[in-house]
């Protein structure tokens, strides 16, 4: 998987290790990439490592949903760059947002409007799996969206799930008058903000969405679900409104809720043992864009396994601090880290600080504001940081003085092969 070259040996020592119940002051031990030893008490000060004090060590972020990867690929319409550039840029918005495992939502689908198609969702799906390991330090997934009435070309959709190291796809219905946009004039009123819309493409937008209600989304879809499932692919559904959507999304084999914009359809799911998620802008800035539920009213009748960044990378970790005061820091944690590692699977192998688990690990700064992070670990090795060296080796995470301010972070010591 991606991510920095292993490193053999690594001490950390911190007075507030985020474990996956509570925290603790202590020690954790990674070698070889994986951790090897959690000590409680055990923070004995001077080893020979890195001695954080009073900055939280968490596990690294796993984020199940950004949009943003197509954005640096594509910018604006017709203009697309290179995704080599596009993926090591934002692998290193990720890193300062602590996050060490990405889904980047690739949109497969024919929208002439976006300048998106399913021949450009393969390539860009290609570019992570090839490119990840080469220019990034994140280990890089996708996570297929694939638009229910747009059914062409799906042996690319599926060629390209085979080809996934963890496949994993959700389903999306973006018709306006459903999901997330069942509001017509709430529909209307986003897209003039975006800048999207005129008197005549949404005369457009009306004819093509009529066009468009008339494919049942359903027809074929259990086909399309059994081929997908025996291939082992992880499936959500997306902007569930109804109790009747969910419903059918569970018979369907559908076992993540992702993104519900109604309260009982989010109270469905999980009467059904559906993993459910939600978005962490809508969190932190308190509610929806488009009117619909409050992510904040799932965490506070938990009904909400994982959060994921959505649009926004940096509101992930702000979600996670905004939640601590009420709900303690390792629930709150949790919600980034273990809580979708088992959505996808994924939570043998990460999601937590215990012997086992991978050494993705971050450093963060609580008593800041806002709270920020100093340091990253991907299989123990350092990526990221932002501290003060110390002539003795060890690495006292603190705030930059006013020469690193001007120079930036210490580049990281090891690059990926």
């Amino acid at each position: 998987m991606s991510g920095g070259e292993m490193s053999d040996r690594v001490i950390l020592t911190s007075d507030a290790v985020v474990g996956p119940d509570q925290v603790f002051a202590g020690r954790v031990v990674v070698e070889n990439g994986c951790i090897t030893e959690v000590t409680k008490g055990g923070h004995v000060r001077g080893d020979d490592g890195v001695e954080l004090g009073p900055v939280c060590l968490l596990p690294g972020l796993i984020d199940l949903h950004n949009d943003g990867l197509e954005q640096q690929i594509n910018p604006r319409p017709a203009a697309r760059f290179d995704p080599a550039v596009a993926l090591l840029h934002f692998d290193r918005q990720l890193l300062a947002g602590g996050v060490t495992t990405e889904f980047h939502a690739v949109y497969f689908a024919d929208v002439a409007r976006t300048d998106r198609s399913m021949a450009g969702a393969v390539a860009t799906a290609s570019a992570v799996r090839t490119l990840g390991p080469r220019v990034g330090f994140v280990d890089h997934q996708v996570l297929h969206r694939w638009e229910l009435r747009n059914t062409t070309g799906l042996e690319q959709l599926f060629a390209a799930l085979e080809a996934a190291q963890v496949r994993y796809l959700s389903l999306n219905d973006h018709v306006p008058g459903v999901g997330q946009y069942r509001n017509l004039p709430t529909y209307s009123a986003v897209r003039r903000a975006l800048g999207g819309a005129s008197a005549v493409s949404e005369e457009v937008d009306e004819q093509r969405a009529a066009e468009l209600h008339r494919i049942d989304p359903t027809a074929g879809l259990s086909d399309v679900l059994r081929i997908v499932q025996e291939l082992g692919v992880a499936i959500a559904s997306h902007d569930d409104d109804t109790i009747e959507h969910v419903e059918l999304m569970h018979a369907l084999g559908v076992r993540i809720a992702e993104f519900p914009v109604t309260f009982e359809a989010a109270r469905r799911a999980r009467e059904l043992g559906m993993l459910v998620g939600g978005g962490a802008p809508n969190l932190v800035r308190g509610g929806s864009l488009t009117g619909n539920l409050n992510v904040g009213e799932l965490a506070e009748t938990a009904l909400l396994d994982y959060l994921c960044s959505d649009y926004y990378v940096p509101a992930l970790l702000a979600a996670v601090f905004q939640l601590a005061p009420r709900h303690g820091l390792a629930a709150a944690t949790r919600l980034a880290t273990l809580g979708p590692a088992a959505a996808i699977g994924l939570d043998e192998d990460r999601g937590a600080i215990a012997p086992g688990k991978r050494g993705d690990l971050i450093a963060v700064r609580a008593d800041s504001t806002p709270p920020h992070v100093t340091a990253v670990w991907v299989n123990g090795c350092p990526v990221y940081q932002i501290g003060v060296p110390t002539t003795s080796g060890v690495v006292r995470l603190a705030p930059p003085r006013d020469s690193e301010r001007m120079n930036g972070p210490r580049m990281p010591r090891r690059r990926p092969s």
